[in-house]
């Protein structure tokens, strides 16, 4: 199993214009308040990371309770919003309208730069495991472009798109590219993609359930997600920014994603976690908040130390998988 480590520079302004970010936050604690203050949209859930493990209250953010597993140390949202009521709030409520139509007025330029890693770590892991005609599925299809720009490469013989959550932007979908039935991907698909999915859904073994049945024998399962075991979620908690509970619904730790990429039987061949982001995230929330309380080591070196040790950080942090963000290729056995 390989981890793989990603030195160019990334500020936190390449990713997300924070007055934008300030106002999807405003709507979406009203959006919670409106679709989800009643006790009867809220159901209580198993750890998504260990089913059988008990969970322990941790924090509440915008006004829903995240636990900790007792095991596997995963974070998530419980009780949290129904399905259905779930599904309702991506397509309709105003937060996540705002956030889509945000995103989609960024240029063609902008869009590549976000999704651009994305479309050349599908490459590789497909020049180096795989050959001949294939078929790729993109598992609740968030991002057009991406599968603009992986419909362009013109390696694969079919790009199909299962359960997109594109919802009134669904037109801008390549015109090729067919929404998937599940009956007809079962043992048909030899790669299944799914970026920042996992931490958003209802049942998170759904995901690995599903690619089990879509991919063939020795097919790929590439997925990214956010992962509670980063330096960001573990040094600020709740007031980590990128945190909320709708977009950041489970946060499972390392351990609890290559268990359920096993369980579901494929075999891991990268896991790393290659984020840029996590040390500039935590510097800048302790610089603005001096308040906070974290311990008094995070404090030392991030008021006391310059660059060169705060970038060493960074490549720690990604050498030994404890960024947040996270990368799995794994092969279906």
């Amino acid at each position: 199993m390989k981890t793989v480590v990603l030195t160019n520079d990334l500020a936190p302004s390449d990713i997300i214009d924070s007055e934008i970010y300030q106002q999807y936050e405003k709507l979406l604690e009203k959006d919670i308040k409106t679709y989800f203050s009643a006790p009867s949209a809220l159901v209580n859930v198993p750890c998504p990371g260990d089913k059988n493990a008990p969970g322990v209250n941790i924090f509440e953010k915008l006004g829903l309770t995240y636990q900790k597993s007792t095991t596997c140390q995963s974070w998530y949202v419980n009780p949290r919003p129904k399905a259905e009521l779930l599904e309702q709030f991506y397509a309709q409520s105003n937060a996540c309208r705002f956030w889509r139509e945000e995103t989609f007025k960024l240029s063609d330029a902008q869009l590549y730069y976000l999704c651009g890693s994305r479309v050349h770590w599908v490459m590789e892991c497909v020049d180096e495991y795989l050959s001949g005609p294939l078929t790729l599925l993109d598992y609740e299809t968030k991002y057009p472009n991406l599968i603009t720009h992986l419909n362009a490469e013109r390696t694969f013989k079919n790009i199909i798109v299962f359960k997109p959550k594109l919802y009134e932007h669904i037109h801008l979908l390549p015109r090729e590219v067919a929404i998937a039935q599940y009956d007809d991907m079962v043992n048909q698909v030899d790669v299944v993609t799914a970026f920042e999915t996992i931490e958003r859904m209802f049942d998170t073994c759904r995901l690995f359930l599903d690619a089990a049945q879509f991919c063939r024998k020795g097919g790929l399962l590439l997925f990214t997600t956010a992962s509670c075991t980063g330096l960001e979620y573990q040094v600020l908690g709740k007031d980590a920014p990128t945190l909320n509970p709708i977009n950041r619904m489970n946060l499972l730790s390392i351990e609890a994603l290559a268990a359920h990429v096993e369980k579901a039987g494929f075999e891991i061949l990268e896991l790393s976690t290659p984020g840029r982001l996590d040390v500039n995230i935590v510097k800048q929330v302790l610089e603005q908040k001096k308040d906070l309380k974290t311990d008094s080591f995070w404090r030392y070196i991030f008021e006391s130390r310059g660059e060169k040790t705060l970038q060493g950080l960074q490549n720690f942090l990604q050498e030994n998988r404890l960024s947040s963000h996270v990368r799995i290729a794994a092969r279906k056995l």
